[in-house]
C-alpha cells in the first residue's frame, strides 16, 4: 500500500504525482493543515488521474468553526478560494476550493476520523484493485476517464459491477481496510 502520511514517493512518481508533490510543499499545505490529520486522497496517488485532476486533501476536525478559520487564515487569499459548509449523507463537512501554481485543490474535512471518510476507503480499495489488476487495468481506467468517467463508475464499467460503483467500493474498501488494520 502507498504510504498515507509520508508523500515522499510522489517525488518520485508520474509527472502530475511530481508536480503535486511540488505544489503541497511549496505552499506547506499538509503541513499547516497538521492539526487535522490531512492525508491526500484521490486519484493523484494511485496513479489514474488526468491533466487537471485536482489534489484532495481529507482532514478531520473537532471543531467546525476552528477548521474554518484555518483554511480562511492560510488559504484564503488563493486564487479561486471558495469556502463551503454542506452536508454530505448527514454529516457537516467543510470543504475549501482554491488553485495553487495552476493546481486546483480541494480540501474536505469531517468530524470523523479520515480512516472512516469515504474518500480515503475508496483510495484503498482502488489503489488495491489497481495492483491486482496490473497496469493494463490501471490504463484502461484512465481511458474511460479520458472519455469522461469519473473513477468509480470507470472502475464499476470495468468490474462489470451491478451495483452502484461507489457503494460497492466503499464496501470492498472497508474489507480491505479491516484485513490491514488487523495485520
Amino acid at each position: 500500500m502507498i504510504p498515507l502520511e509520508d508523500i515522499a514517493y510522489l517525488k518520485e512518481g508520474s509527472a502530475l504525482q511530481q508536480r503535486a508533490y511540488r505544489v503541497l510543499v511549496r505552499h506547506k499545505i499538509l503541513s499547516l493543515l497538521e492539526g487535522f490529520t490531512p492525508v491526500l486522497a484521490g486519484t493523484i496517488p494511485i496513479g489514474v488521474a488526468l491533466e487537471n485532476s485536482d489534489l484532495d486533501v481529507l482532514c478531520c476536525w473537532k471543531s467546525s468553526k476552528d477548521f474554518t478559520e484555518c483554511l480562511e487564515k492560510y488559504f484564503g487569499a488563493y486564487p479561486g478560494f471558495r469556502l463551503r459548509q454542506v452536508f454530505k449523507k448527514g454529516r457537516e463537512t467543510v470543504i475549501a476550493d482554491f488553485m495553487a501554481d495552476g493546481v486546483s485543490v480541494e480540501i474536505f474535512g469531517q468530524q470523523i476520523p479520515v480512516v472512516e471518510q469515504e474518500a480515503y476507503i475508496h483510495r484503498i480499495a482502488e489503489e488495491y484493485l489497481l495492483k491486482e489488476k496490473g497496469e493494463g487495468f490501471r490504463n484502461a481506467v484512465l481511458k474511460l476517464k479520458k472519455e469522461g468517467l469519473k473513477t468509480e463508475p470507470a472502475f464499476g464499467v470495468l468490474l462489470e459491477m451491478e451495483s452502484d460503483p461507489y457503494d460497492t467500493l466503499l464496501e470492498y474498501g472497508k474489507k480491505i481496510r479491516n484485513i490491514e488494520q488487523e495485520k
